[in-house]
């Protein structure tokens, strides 16, 4: 049985060894989201998906500090913030 998992593993491109280590590392929750997205090389809804098709339950919310200031700088890398929301009624003074 070893053997098998040896060989299995070793057929693994590095990209596909960085996504099975990022789907075990997130299962056991060693790392948030982010994290397992950057390790696999991929973005988050990639990473979504790909846990999804893992069976592993998607832990929601944000973690600590860190995983708090990495949400707010991809938000603003994506360019969201509250002024130029179109979605919003204009608010009171």
């Amino acid at each position: 049985m070893l053997s098998i998992q040896r060989s299995l593993f070793a057929s693994l491109s590095k990209s596909d060894e960085r996504i099975a280590a990022a789907v075990a590392l997130y299962k056991r929750e060693r790392i948030t989201l982010g994290d397992a997205a950057r390790l696999a090389g991929v973005d988050r809804w990639t990473m979504r998906d790909i846990l999804r098709e893992h069976g592993v339950k998607l832990r929601l919310g944000l973690v600590d500090e860190d995983d708090a200031a990495y949400e707010g700088e991809a938000a603003s890398e994506l360019g969201f913030d509250d002024e130029d929301s179109d979605d919003e009624e204009p608010r009171a003074k």
